[in-house]
């Protein structure tokens, strides 16, 4: 009866399984110098966004200049403003992947012309959709902080092409003034 016990254990025990282990690992299809970039408004952010974007409205990047008016301007501090970008992980020496409903939306081109003008080469836009379409169900690596960098033109050259156009480039968007930029 002890041989028949001692054989029905090891029985069990050996045909006993391992555990099964879970490895979870954070998915990123693109290099470490990428940047996704939702230009679309917060709401529509915040409703839904691609897991590892980072989000950047324009208006957030004007100064309200007559409140009777609502005139803003383009903020003349271009320091802060690539302070604030290199700190959503945006920077010279990375690619940027500008999203929003359609690729060719109007905030879409407003980022591109700033990041084209403070030396920011490597721009893609593309639609949500297109996007989806691409990399389907992957999960994507939120960006790190960046050094902040500084720009090789001139001052006068980033007054010229950044603070005269931005009015028209910027805070508004002229296809005819700001598409010959490119």
């Amino acid at each position: 009866m002890k041989i028949i016990c001692a054989l029905l254990f090891i029985l069990f025990a050996g045909c006993q399984q391992k555990p099964t282990q879970v490895m979870e690992e954070s998915v990123n299809v693109f290099a470490e110098n990428t940047v996704l970039v939702d230009t679309r408004g917060s709401f529509e952010f915040a409703s839904y966004h691609i897991t590892g974007t980072v989000s950047l409205i324009s208006d957030d990047f004007l100064i309200l200049k007559n409140p009777l008016t609502r005139k803003r301007i383009f903020d003349p501090d271009l320091t802060q403003t690539i302070e604030r970008l290199a700190h959503k992980g945006i920077s010279p020496r990375k690619r940027v992947i500008l999203l929003s409903n359609q690729a060719q939306s109007d905030e879409n081109k407003k980022w591109q012309w700033l990041f084209k003008n403070i030396e920011i080469e490597d721009v893609t836009l593309m639609s949500i959709d297109q996007f989806k379409k691409m990399y389907p169900n992957r999960q994507f690596g939120e960006p790190d902080r960046v050094s902040v960098w500084s720009l090789q033109t001139s001052d006068e050259l980033q007054i010229e092409f950044i603070f005269k156009k931005a009015p028209d480039c910027f805070v508004k968007w002229s296809e005819k003034k700001c598409k010959q930029t490119f």
